[in-house]
């Protein structure tokens, strides 16, 4: 791999966290709804590609244990790390109901 497209690469990589980390932050201080994000996860690449345990532990009043729970009752593992795209429209529908 050339230098040039290792940087191309990297710089693609941190954009796509910076992205995901901004509607992080937006969930965790109430400006977004969680089913906003599940929305805009059909239109943004960088939104489909966050961690649903990011997702879920960003929700207020949802931590860590609350998010595995939470993966669990979704039939989701947390060990096989999905994301906002591997959600069926039956996940998605429990999530939004729960908030």
């Amino acid at each position: 791999m050339l230098s040039r497209q290792r940087k191309e690469l990297l710089l693609r990589g941190q954009h796509i966290r910076q992205v995901q980390a901004d509607f992080r932050k937006k969930l965790s201080t109430g400006e977004m709804q969680p089913a906003e994000v599940l929305v805009l996860r059909r239109v943004k690449s960088e939104v489909a590609r966050m961690r649903v345990q990011y997702f879920l532990e960003s929700i207020p009043g949802v931590g860590r244990v609350r998010a595995t729970e939470l993966m669990s009752e979704l039939g989701l593992n947390p060990q096989d790390t999905p994301r906002l795209e591997d959600l069926t429209f039956s996940q998605v529908l429990k999530i939004s109901e729960k908030f």
